[in-house]
C-alpha cells in the first residue's frame, strides 16, 4: 500500500497494487478539483471501474461525457479513452483497475 498526499487532494490518496504485480490496482481519493495531471488516456489491456462514494461531476468515457453523482459506477473497457472532466461537488471515489500490465497507460491528450 502506498499512501501519498498531493496539494490537489484534500485528503490522502491511497493506492494498492500499482507498484507491484498484484492482480488489481485500487485507489481511493477525495478531491475538489480535477487533477492538473489528469489527461485523456486509455489502458491497452485493463478494465477500470470508477466508483463514486460521494460527490457530483462529469467524466469523459469514449466520446461521451457522463454526469456522475453519489453511488454511480462506470466500467471503462480496454482501449476506451477516459478522464475526469469536472468536479462540481467534493468527490470521494475509488478506481479499481485490472493490473494485467501496470505500465500500459497511454496518454492521448
Amino acid at each position: 500500500m502506498k499512501k501519498y498526499k498531493s496539494k490537489e487532494y484534500e485528503k490522502d490518496c491511497r493506492i494498492c497494487g500499482y507498484y507491484n504485480e498484484a492482480p488489481l490496482n485500487i485507489a481511493r481519493a477525495v478531491t475538489r478539483q480535477v487533477l492538473d495531471e489528469e489527461k485523456i488516456h486509455y489502458h491497452e489491456n485493463d478494465f477500470e471501474y470508477y466508483i463514486f462514494i460521494r460527490g457530483k461531476g462529469k467524466v469523459l468515457i469514449g466520446e461521451q461525457e457522463w454526469q456522475y453523482e453519489t453511488g454511480d459506477v462506470f466500467l471503462i473497457e480496454p482501449m476506451e479513452k477516459h478522464k475526469m472532466v469536472e468536479i462540481l461537488e467534493e468527490t470521494d471515489y475509488i478506481t479499481v483497475r485490472s493490473n494485467v500490465n501496470p505500465g500500459n497507460k497511454v496518454v492521448v491528450e
